[in-house]
């Protein structure tokens, strides 16, 4: 399914110089640049329904493409975070950070940071995708807030 065509129906931002840019910062092969045009789908219909606009305009560039990254990131679509979790040794439980432990009873209990991820400074569980999208209309709304157009 080509998404492209609907993007552009929702955007006056210019799409190649925004995919362009997201290559860039998001380090995407071309393989998976159909995965950056769904992630720009879904938060353009996020600000849409936000604003209430007809159109993403070009003054909502930078708080769309900052949502993107956030997107990004917080669905784990990044290659690092892979990495990352290919990286750790699942039958090692010493390379996991010691989360509590019970002296009577002489229990362990390992912490696994593999699902956690770091965006501008705040903690996010990889494991709850699901509210990603609340976290990120959170984040932007009072930035989206005025851009919003009354509905009677």
């Amino acid at each position: 399914m080509n998404i492209l065509p609907e993007i552009s129906k929702m955007t006056t931002i210019d799409i190649n110089s925004l995919m362009d840019r997201l290559k860039k910062e998001l380090s995407v092969k071309n393989k998976d640049i159909e995965m950056i045009y769904y992630a720009i789908f879904d938060i353009f219909n996020i600000i849409l329904g936000i604003t209430h606009q007809r159109k993403v305009n070009n003054q909502m560039y930078t708080i769309a493409y900052r949502m993107i990254i956030d997107y990004w990131y917080l669905n784990g679509y990044d290659k690092k975070m892979e990495e990352s979790k290919t990286n750790y040794d699942k039958d090692s439980k010493n390379s996991l950070p010691i989360k509590s432990i019970a002296i009577g009873d002489t229990t362990t209990t390992f912490e696994d940071t593999s699902s956690k991820i770091e965006i501008n400074g705040v903690h996010y569980d990889t494991e709850a995708v699901n509210i990603a999208e609340d976290i990120i209309t959170e984040k932007y709304k009072k930035r989206l807030y005025k851009f919003r157009k009354m509905r009677w």
